[in-house]
């Protein structure tokens, strides 16, 4: 199942999706590896952008892969030390493992260490990334004192395949807390600027997603915004506009200026949203992404709706955060809920997205 995925479309603020973002990473409009109206981040010097995957899927003992694609396009030159691009570690960033990038400009994966600035890899790729160039980066990893797996493919071509002992001598794997945190790091001194695009991260649960970019398909991802209100409009809008899609129609979103509510449980806000652009040969799901909070003291929680062909697809309730902090909200819905098919260009584009209130 996919566990994160952004497309750096600009349609929220960086920091509304991230959980933490230094000062200097930015959405670039229309540098996206698919061009015009797709954007891409930009990272200037030692920048970082932190995200959490979902609490309710912790990566245990990563006996269960953890798969990751991207694409990456180096503007300058890297540092003379091997450092760490993509990182992934526990909630207390002491543990866990990286995608590293080389003096020379190759790619490699550490081991499971205790401390992941601890830069030991495993393997040092073959392939070669150029300043200029867009590539696609794609790896599978699982951490195991003997049949530990770590595959990197650098613009589809496999260059790292390794099976055995991925644990740094000593180490240990964590029982519970597993893979929690990812951050897209730049190396240190400043001279590696780099932009990425069409980031998904991926486990082995659930309909299979296994290397999902070995042939000679691009995987994209497509923003769609609200255009219009479904058909169900239970929430009450607030703020400038005449429509409840009018109030959540927003980039970056603009706090309590324009919303829309609900004190009602079981009430359903739909909307219809902008096609998709592409021809897809597969479509591997719908991420539904939604900020929302809590403005009453009492316990409030909400869950993402899809509609299709009059049948629903109901997400999982998440408690929202109380006192009006806003937090951004994920839901991935593998299938079409109408027969739990695989989602087609048709289907989502008649499809409806929205939000139940649970009070």
């Amino acid at each position: 199942m996919i566990l994160f995925s952004d497309g750096f479309d600009g349609h929220v603020a960086l920091t509304d999706k991230w959980v933490s973002v230094d000062a200097g990473s930015v959405i670039l409009a229309d540098a996206g590896k698919f061009g015009v109206g797709t954007g891409a981040l930009s990272l200037t010097g030692r920048m970082r952008a932190t995200f959490d995957l979902p609490a309710t899927n912790p990566r245990g003992s990563l006996l269960n892969p953890i798969h990751s694609a991207f694409y990456m396009q180096v503007a300058e030159g890297s540092s003379s030390l091997t450092q760490p691009i993509l990182e992934f570690t526990d909630l207390t960033q002491n543990r866990g493992f990286a995608l590293i990038i080389t003096s020379s400009m190759t790619l490699g994966l550490t081991k499971w260490i205790d401390g992941p600035d601890d830069d030991d890899p495993i393997a040092i790729a073959g392939g070669q990334v150029s300043v200029g160039m867009m590539h696609h980066v794609e790896f599978k990893y699982s951490a195991h004192a003997t049949a530990g797996v770590v595959k990197l493919w650098l613009n589809r071509v496999p260059v790292i395949d390794f099976v055995g002992n991925t644990l740094e001598p000593g180490t240990t794997l964590p029982t519970v807390d597993g893979i929690s945190r990812v951050k897209i790091s730049q190396p240190s001194p400043t001279s590696l600027n780099a932009i990425y695009d069409d980031l998904l991260i991926w486990d082995e649960e659930g309909p299979s997603m296994n290397d999902v970019d070995q042939s000679d398909a691009q995987h994209r991802i497509e923003t769609l915004t609200p255009i219009s209100d479904g058909s169900s409009t239970q929430f009450t809008a607030v703020g400038a506009g005449t429509t409840n899609a009018d109030r959540i129609l927003e980039g970056p979103a603009d706090g309590d200026t324009t919303y829309v509510e609900s004190s009602v449980t079981a009430n359903i806000d739909l909307y219809n949203c902008s096609d998709l652009q592409g021809t897809p040969v597969k479509i591997h799901g719908v991420s539904l992404q939604s900020r929302l909070t809590n403005s009453d003291a009492g316990t409030v929680s909400a869950r993402a709706r899809v509609k299709q062909n009059l049948v629903d697809g109901i997400g999982a309730t998440n408690q929202l955060s109380a006192g009006g902090v806003y937090t951004q909200h994920a839901e991935f819905f593998a299938v079409n809920p109408d027969g739990d098919v695989e989602w087609t260009v048709a289907t989502i584009n008649a499809a409806e997205f929205g939000i139940e209130a649970i009070i």
